[in-house]
């Protein structure tokens, strides 16, 4: 089960589910960024 199927089936506010999808969106693309930077390095 993914992170957004989870999202849908609780009682969250939509615009909290919103926030908490943008919030984990930035958290991932960080360590996706910082993960590629070491790569590269």
């Amino acid at each position: 089960m993914s992170a957004m199927d989870r999202y849908e089936h609780s009682r969250m506010p939509e615009d909290k589910i919103k926030e908490l999808v943008a919030e984990t969106l930035v958290a991932v693309g960080l360590k996706v960024g910082s993960c590629t930077t070491m790569w590269s390095s």
